[in-house]
């Protein structure tokens, strides 16, 4: 007696299921044990795109990643180039191994501790800190708590021979660490590195022969220069200190010392991964260009970022009015100079 064509489909549906996880799992683990190793072959770079593409052409729901969007502003060979080099993130895992802490569940021991993570978000959409947030003890994400997509907007520049392709990152707030964060929290303030708002980079330079360089923001700078601690220190002091503490006529005698003036313009080979800090959210790549190790931290795959054109869509700019000091990038000297300093 023939099967009921319900059955059927019920069978052919598990079988595809059955068949797409096994298929997914062995890609992610080619790809992880690519990158673990820190050996150059991307691997997970591959798998969680291979992954995506995959679970959207078998499963048949929404998985628009801007990619149409990229096509309309740039045509198809730049939005496929600017979607091929998109960052993956990769967030430092805390220190301490819970590897010893006995009362845990056997499950979490040899974990890294669960931490609270801000991720780069749609700021038309998201402005509160809480909505960037995910407490997490590692592996891949692809949304917030709140389920906010992680989004970075993308500005497309040709200077002579030379493509630039910038992703910026948008976060509510900042919290860079400094020594005298104690203090302003015993008097219930924030410290002199906290801010609202924060637009971070990550730009790629595309040379004609096919070499391609990348760079990442990096507390005012583009990693791999780095402010020295003397300037840090007076950047900070002169800047960040009258913000954080309001007193009359401070920032009058902060503003004598003279500004911080950055001149380094340095490039790395291109790695794909950016690290960033859990704080701050600056960026540090690896010098030699090689992927950045995921093993226990957490993870923002490129294939999982949306991708929106910033200076192709008047929309993605339209009603932005700053919460802090941190311009945005359509006002930075970098948007229409890729090789300025500041970034």
């Amino acid at each position: 007696m023939p099967k009921p064509l319900s059955r059927l489909r019920e069978q052919s549906a598990q079988a595809t299921l059955e068949w797409l996880g096994a298929t997914l799992v062995l890609a992610l683990t080619l790809g992880a044990a690519a990158v673990v190793g820190g050996e150059r072959v991307d691997g997970l770079r591959f798998a969680t795109g291979f992954a995506r593409h995959l679970v959207c052409a078998i499963s048949g729901s929404d998985c628009d990643r801007g990619d149409g969007a990229l096509r309309r502003a740039y045509g198809s060979e730049v939005a496929e180039l600017v979607r091929d080099h998109a960052p993956g993130l990769v967030y430092r895992a805390r220190e301490r191994s819970l590897a010893n802490t006995p009362h845990l569940p056997s499950g979490l021991r040899g974990r890294h501790q669960a931490q609270e993570l801000d991720f780069p978000v749609d700021w038309r959409s998201c402005r509160r800190p809480a909505c960037a947030r995910l407490r997490t003890a590692g592996g891949a994400v692809s949304r917030t708590s709140h389920g906010r997509p992680i989004v970075a907007f993308v500005r497309v520049r040709r200077v002579a021979a030379r493509l630039y392709v910038q992703y910026w990152l948008y976060y509510p707030d900042s919290r860079t660490r400094t020594l005298v964060d104690p203090i302003f929290g015993a008097f219930g303030r924030p410290g002199p590195g906290y801010h609202a708002d924060d637009w971070e980079a990550y730009e790629l330079k595309f040379e004609r022969d096919g070499r391609v360089y990348a760079r990442a923001s990096h507390h005012g700078d583009w990693f791999p220069c780095r402010l020295g601690t003397f300037d840090k220190a007076r950047q900070i002091i002169r800047d960040e200190l009258p913000r954080a503490i309001p007193l009359p006529g401070l920032r009058a005698v902060t503003q004598r010392l003279p500004a911080v003036r950055r001149s380094c313009v340095r490039w790395l080979p291109y790695g794909g991964w950016t690290q960033v800090d859990e704080g701050s959210h600056a960026n540090t790549l690896d010098p030699q260009g090689r992927p950045v190790r995921a093993r226990d931290g957490t993870f923002v795959a490129p294939a999982d970022i949306v991708l929106v054109p910033i200076d192709r869509n008047p929309r993605s700019r339209a009603g932005y009015r700053a919460h802090g000091p941190v311009d945005p990038p359509w006002r930075k000297e970098v948007f229409d100079d890729p090789e300025a300093p500041d970034s």
